[in-house]
C-alpha cells in the first residue's frame, strides 16, 4: 500500500510522519486490499484536523477528526477509518456470498430460493 502524509500550516516532523504511517499501516489487518492511503494534517486556529483518504477497489473511504492535540486527531481518524473498512469489508463479503449463491442456484435449477 502506498501511503502519503501532507502537512498544512506547520512543518511535518519525522515523529508525526512515522506515527501517521504506522497508524495507516495498522489498518491493513482489517482489509488487506487497500490500494493507497493519504493523510492530510492541518493546523487551524490552535486546533488540529486530520483527514484520511483510503483507496479501496471501487471507491475511496474518507474520515475526518479534529482535536486539541495532533496525535489524538490522528488516532481518532484512524479509529473512524477502521470502522469504515470493517463496514466496507462486510459489504464486499456479502456481495460475494450473494453472487456465489446466485451462481449455485442457476447451476441447480431444482433448488428453490426462499
Amino acid at each position: 500500500m502506498k501511503t502519503s502524509v501532507t502537512a498544512r500550516h506547520f512543518d511535518l516532523t519525522t515523529q508525526v510522519h512515522d506515527h501517521a504511517i504506522s497508524a495507516m499501516e495498522g489498518l491493513e489487518k482489517y482489509f488487506d486490499r487497500i490500494v493507497d492511503s493519504h493523510f492530510v494534517l492541518v493546523k487551524e486556529n490552535n486546533r488540529w484536523r486530520a483527514e484520511a483518504r483510503i483507496g479501496v477497489p471501487g471507491e475511496t473511504l474518507t474520515a475526518e477528526s479534529e482535536g486539541d492535540l495532533l496525535f489524538t486527531a490522528i488516532d481518532d481518524v484512524t479509529d473512524k477509518a477502521e470502522r469504515q473498512l470493517k463496514k466496507y469489508k462486510a459489504k464486499v463479503s456479502h456481495e460475494r456470498d450473494r453472487r456465489s449463491m446466485q451462481k449455485l442456484h442457476s447451476e441447480r435449477p431444482g433448488i428453490r430460493r426462499k
